[in-house]
């Protein structure tokens, strides 16, 4: 028995080690060396800003993993999903994304991060399920925002008007089912503002709420627990949206004059703001100032020119 129970207790501890060996193969076999990582930053330098947007184009398209843009993988996901082309779309107008995150329920999603071993009883991390409801927001910026009337009606559109016709008896109401804040930038003398007729939620109303479990059948038992707070009052610099924290990996994004905007929905429902987003650019007529086959043929004859493959590239 006591051999048995030596056995049983030692499962874990070897099942452990044998992942933590392969997960350590995986990452040195796919990790890219930091000479090529340091190639890869080389275009982003540049000082065109069609190449710049097209770089962005071609990293979200090809799901580039050496960006200098930090949360990535968030824009690959909802960049390419079917029937939402409202991104891309944005990007041709001067609004680059940085940040989304949808609204509305998600069921038992599985937040595996690995078996390991932790201080406290059990001892072990096990993969949780969770379920929680999200308020949807999206964060883009806009460069130069400032020296055309287009980009300032859409951005007072969003941030102040924000008007919706009542179809019973066509008077125009507040929307009031969204919040603003916004950020000046450069970052070292940049200033925060909140919409005031339309300001963002406080911190108790968390942007992610959930319950979560070892076990699948518990979490509707369980208590919620705040997984993301509010942001509030507070916006982000942009360097916040960059590898290390570090503007200068885009020079002609650091050195502009920016507008940083985070739209936000007062409520947990359904809810994609880059649909909405690209609705009001629309709406107020705001113009196609980088078009993407040029963008991007700016941007692959750059990625030539340092000396990196420009053939394997998805179509556009």
């Amino acid at each position: 028995p006591a051999f048995h129970l030596l056995l049983l207790l030692g499962l874990p501890l070897v099942w452990y080690l044998a992942r933590h060996r392969y997960r350590a193969r995986f990452v040195t076999q796919n990790a890219i060396p930091r000479q090529n990582i340091e190639e890869w930053e080389r275009p982003w330098k540049t000082n065109d800003w069609s190449t710049l947007f097209g770089l962005i184009g071609l990293a979200n398209d090809n799901r580039w993993e050496h960006t200098p843009l930090w949360f990535y993988k968030n824009m690959h996901e909802k960049w390419h999903q079917l029937n939402r082309p409202w991104m891309k779309r944005l990007l041709a107008m001067g609004v680059i994304p940085l940040y989304i995150q949808d609204g509305g329920m998600e069921q038992y999603r599985v937040n595996f991060s690995g078996f390991g071993l932790k201080k406290r009883f059990p001892y072990f991390t096990w993969p949780r399920y969770i379920q929680s409801k999200k308020r949807a927001y999206f964060e883009f910026i806009i460069p130069y925002f400032d020296q055309s009337q287009d980009r300032l009606d859409f951005l007072q559109e969003i941030i102040v008007k924000r008007t919706q016709q009542v179809t019973n008896n066509q008077q125009a109401v507040r929307d009031n089912s969204y919040g603003v804040t916004v950020r000046l930038a450069p970052p070292d003398r940049g200033a925060i503002y909140y919409s005031i007729p339309n300001p963002p939620c406080l911190e108790d109303r968390p942007f992610e709420i959930g319950a979560h479990s070892a076990l699948e059948i518990l979490v509707p038992f369980k208590h919620d627990t705040v997984f993301k707070r509010a942001f509030a009052e507070r916006c982000n610099a942009m360097a916040y949206y960059f590898r290390d924290c570090d503007a200068s990996k885009i020079p002609l994004l650091q050195h502009a004059d920016t507008i940083l905007v985070r739209l936000e929905a007062k409520h947990y429902g359904s809810c994609e703001l880059d649909s909405y987003v690209y609705s009001v650019a629309e709406t107020v007529g705001l113009p196609i100032l980088w078009p993407e086959v040029e963008c991007r043929e700016a941007a692959v004859k750059e990625l030539e020119l340092c000396g990196l493959p420009a053939d394997e590239l998805r179509p556009f």
